[in-house]
């Protein structure tokens, strides 16, 4: 895949679209790769040898009726655990079913929503700037502040909603009440990508 793709650069002297500047494979290359690979497998061993994963005749066996209120989801579902906390209680019925909008909406068309506009956004910016050569030569974010802007945006959503999926321990350890740290956080879903796009396009 690197073979077909190239590797990307940033630009200086002598570096183009069609070449790559840099270190030769060998010896340099494959000297720092294998450097590498060795200090990997080093820290794994050491990892393995003194590191203890889920000591069972410590803690007991799983029992999911002991959990406690606080528990959190991994960092990468994080997200959408906020989105459901955040979505106001909406439901419709329609013929005789209920849909239930406070679960489809978050946990449903939130991440299809989400991996579309990562899949199309490179054709969508290829479309609308008419530009369609190929590049290897990293842009510096002063040199396209809208895409700056709109990564910027991106980011500060996916904050918010992390943030959202952990709110009840937020309020509990700061003393906040639960519901107006959902409220701040809504009007933050809206606001904060928008004022976090204007800041990083200037």
């Amino acid at each position: 895949l690197v073979f077909y793709l190239k590797h990307t650069q940033w630009a200086g002297r002598g570096r183009t679209n069609r070449n790559v500047v840099g270190k030769p494979l060998f010896p340099n290359f494959m000297a720092n790769s294998t450097g590498l690979f060795f200090t990997v497998f080093g820290v794994l061993t050491v990892l393995a040898a003194v590191a203890q994963i889920n000591p069972i005749w410590t803690y007991g066996p799983y029992r999911p009726d002991i959990i406690s209120s606080g528990s959190q989801p991994d960092w990468y579902v994080g997200f959408l655990e906020g989105s459901l906390r955040l979505m106001p209680p909406f439901e419709t019925a329609v013929a005789g079913h209920t849909v239930m909008w406070n679960v489809l909406v978050p946990a449903v068309l939130l991440p299809g929503a989400l991996f579309t506009v990562l899949y199309a956004y490179p054709f969508f910016e290829r479309w609308v700037t008419g530009d369609h050569e190929e590049h290897h030569l990293c842009d510096r974010p002063r040199d396209k502040p809208v895409r700056t802007g709109l990564g910027v945006a991106a980011i500060v959503f996916y904050g918010v909603l992390l943030l959202a999926g952990g709110n009840d321990i937020l309020a509990h350890t700061f003393q906040l009440s639960l519901n107006l740290l959902t409220w701040i956080f809504r009007i933050s879903l809206v606001l904060a990508p928008l004022l976090a796009f204007v800041v990083a396009k200037r």
